[in-house]
């Protein structure tokens, strides 16, 4: 696999292997074998009437408490613990069980921080089994967050510093207090500590070799998607749709494809295009998502084989910069274009195809063809990582900056 998968169910299924494994409840086992060694002997996945006196109340706003509501995967985030004791687990993972009963094997430790399904060399934020890394403080750190209506939880520790700390929060309404007692607890951990420099990698060759998206991606299946038959290959578009479009083109490669998906997804206007977008919208295999939320749209570019900028040739697009091509680029999708000006500047990393169906077609094959090229993806990543707004801020100032020493 290439991305990460998060599954609360992964917990329950453990669980119901624990009770057949040993005929015991898994919580009673848990506590009796992992938390009670650890020092968290009155951690609970219990809610009984006693630890119920002992719960904090939580709060959806300043003046809304949170209704109690009980989670549906309890292995998976039931755990009823003090800071004290979940400050235990912290300490465990910081000795890495040194001088603590032999909960695990110390390689067992090693292998709950790696992801070991991943097709690429390990990151420091990778999701090992229930731990994940951390780069948000000025030192890696791993741990686990946690969340409900009312409560937030999270607990870190910095191999590298030999600290830790446990925050749980009965408040969900503020962001920024959550990172900023993160900051706070962070700083009165390490004050007395000196801090190892971050890694740097100074402009050149090395700095290009690294270049590419150090992100993991869990792409939601969008449902829109869902009953595309054949689900794939997907041919998407992402943006305005007018007249700006070659709509009898698109039409006239999707008739000559009827095996392919040509999907469509943003606003539309009809306007003098209309009997163009009428015969493209009959076609089985031309969908139209409509406006996506703006937080759908990563989602649509990822689901989409090939992503299209199937401009018209005219004054107007040849004067277009496409944001677009950089979203598709940032993916590392496949993009065939228009001979447009803003793509013909990447067309070594993007199939140019011109005005007719035939090359279309052979440059649409081309790009199919091209998915599982991983250095292709990485280069078209690069492009769009020298073209990002910070980029183009920096490129801006140092223009300014020779202007003004021009006219000095």
């Amino acid at each position: 696999g290439s991305r990460m998968a998060y599954s609360n169910v992964g917990y329950t299924v453990a669980g119901l292997a624990i009770e057949r494994a040993t005929g015991e409840p898994f919580d009673q086992w848990l506590r009796a074998e992992v938390l009670a060694p650890l020092g968290m002997g009155e951690a609970t996945f219990r809610r009984t009437p006693e630890r119920s006196e002992q719960l904090a109340t939580g709060y959806l706003d300043r003046e809304r408490p949170a209704r109690f509501s009980p989670i549906a995967h309890r292995p998976a985030g039931a755990l009823l613990a003090t800071p004290v004791e979940l400050g235990q687990l912290v300490r465990f993972w910081l000795r890495r069980g040194e001088g603590l009963p032999a909960v695990v094997p110390p390689a067992w430790l090693d292998r709950i921080e790696r992801a070991d399904s991943l097709r690429r060399s390990p990151l420091d934020v990778d999701y090992g089994l229930g731990n994940y890394g951390d780069v948000a403080h000025p030192v890696r750190a791993r741990g686990h967050d946690g969340g409900l209506p009312g409560f937030l939880s999270c607990y870190r520790y910095f191999p590298e510093l030999g600290v830790g700390y446990v925050m749980l929060l009965n408040a969900t309404h503020s962001a920024l207090a959550y990172a900023e007692i993160r900051r706070l607890l962070f700083a009165y951990l390490t004050r007395d500590l000196r801090l190892p420099r971050p890694p740097r990698v100074e402009p050149g060759s090395e700095r290009e070799s690294w270049a590419g998206s150090y992100a993991l991606a869990n792409p939601r299946k969008l449902p829109q998607l869902e009953a595309l038959q054949p689900p794939h290959p997907i041919l998407g578009y992402s943006g305005h749709i007018s007249s700006r479009l070659d709509l009898p083109l698109l039409r006239e490669l999707a008739l000559a494809r009827p095996d392919w998906q040509f999907v469509f997804a943003g606003s539309e206007d009809a306007r003098g295009c209309e009997a163009d977008l009428a015969a493209l919208k009959s076609l089985p295999n031309a969908h139209f998502l409509g406006v996506l939320p703006v937080e759908d749209v990563p989602h649509f570019i990822v689901a989409c084989d090939v992503c299209l900028i199937p401009y018209r040739i005219n004054d107007e697009t040849r004067a277009i910069s496409s944001l677009k091509l950089y979203e598709y680029l940032a993916a590392g999708k496949p993009v065939v274009s228009a001979r447009v000006p803003a793509a013909v500047e990447h067309a070594d990393v993007v199939e140019i195809a011109n005005g007719t169906v035939d090359s279309w077609l052979l440059s649409l094959a081309s790009a199919l063809g091209s998915q599982q090229d991983g250095e292709a993806a990485t280069a078209r990543q690069t492009v769009a990582l020298a073209n990002t707004w910070d980029a183009r801020v920096q490129q801006i100032e140092t223009l300014m900056a020779d202007a003004q020493r021009n006219t000095a």
